[in-house]
């Protein structure tokens, strides 16, 4: 008995498993990082995220200026 595809290989169309995530969400997450007492781990999990990404994103914008929490107004005093 010989068994045979039911689906021609080119019908199957390869789909990317990577995410991709908005620069609005990137800032977001970010930001609540920043916050005292928060940690990345905790902020990636309440996302969803893995926190080996939240810590690249943090590193990509080491040399940006520090991103304020949404709501917050950064005053000099």
């Amino acid at each position: 008995m010989k068994i045979t595809q039911t689906k021609a290989r080119e019908a199957i169309a390869p789909t990317s498993k990577r995410r991709s995530y908005s620069p609005e969400l990137k800032s977001q997450v970010v930001a609540q990082t920043q916050v005292p007492g928060a940690s990345v781990a905790d902020v990636a999990l309440a996302y969803g995220i893995n926190a080996k990404i939240v810590h690249r994103w943090l590193r990509e914008r080491a040399g940006q200026p520090p991103v304020a929490p949404s709501g917050f107004v950064a005053l000099s005093l």
